[in-house]
């Protein structure tokens, strides 16, 4: 083989080679952009189950808080027979609430990962991604700082609100006064005087509702005689089909 067909056989292999490499580098870089957009794609999903677990827990927080401050509240009432001082009755409202809330669950949100490889190129784009998952850990730590705190000053604002709710007169503010509640319209003024004018006067027998078989005769001046049937009437409450004794 002459010089110049080594020379040329050389310079083919180089350009072979670095074709290979070009090549080599081509998809190597490829693979770096699909792992930098799966590891995006795991930074936005991760952030979504975040925030739907965190309305999840609310809720059940939620729900937990108001059982365990209505059963708080509902105990001290029972013990005290409805007397609770309001320090008392706050603090097992509140207390319950404080249970309620824990029973219910902490919220745990874990550690996002983007799981983004080493590579060569792209670094600009490997700094977002870097970033972003920091970022999001970050929010999601203080997110399960700020669910520990409002458990507790829920807890604190559900003690003031039982403190306060021991005060109030409930039979008072529902106007629960049965005193009135049952009318004395059937019998007129002037019938119930003659039944208490006739009961101080005669003995009345309980079967006839008569005192002796003869008419009663009412004491107030300008009522007339009343005869055993209207007495009998009176007594046994069938006044409404009664006129007045003085009509």
């Amino acid at each position: 083989m002459t010089l110049p067909e080594l020379l040329s056989n050389i310079q083919a292999s180089q350009r072979v080679g670095r074709a290979e490499k070009f090549t080599s580098l081509t998809g190597q870089a490829a693979s770096e952009k699909r792992d930098i957009k799966k590891s995006v794609r795991n930074i936005t999903e991760a952030k979504g189950k975040a925030a739907e677990q965190s309305k999840r827990q609310e809720r059940r927080r939620g729900i937990g808080r108001l059982t365990g401050a209505a059963l708080g509240y509902g105990l001290a009432m029972a013990f005290t027979g409805g007397a609770a001082a309001p320090l008392l009755a706050g603090a097992a409202t509140g207390l319950g609430s404080f249970a309620g809330q824990k029973y219910a669950g902490d919220l745990s949100l874990g550690k996002a990962e983007a799981d983004l490889k080493k590579g060569l190129f792209f670094s600009q784009s490997r700094e977002d991604v870097t970033t972003s998952e920091a970022d999001l850990n970050r929010f999601l730590s203080e997110a399960e700082k700020g669910f520990r705190q409002r458990q507790l000053f829920s807890a604190v604002g559900d003690a003031f609100t039982g403190g306060q709710l021991s005060k109030v007169n409930f039979n008072k503010l529902l106007g629960r006064d049965f005193s009135g509640l049952l009318p004395d319209a059937n019998v007129p003024s002037l019938e119930r005087a003659n039944i208490g004018s006739l009961t101080r006067t005669r003995i009345v027998d309980p079967t006839t509702g008569l005192g002796g078989g003869n008419p009663f005769i009412n004491t107030m001046s300008g009522a007339k005689n009343l005869g055993s049937d209207q007495v009998s009437d009176i007594l046994f409450g069938r006044a409404s089909r009664l006129g007045s004794p003085l009509s």
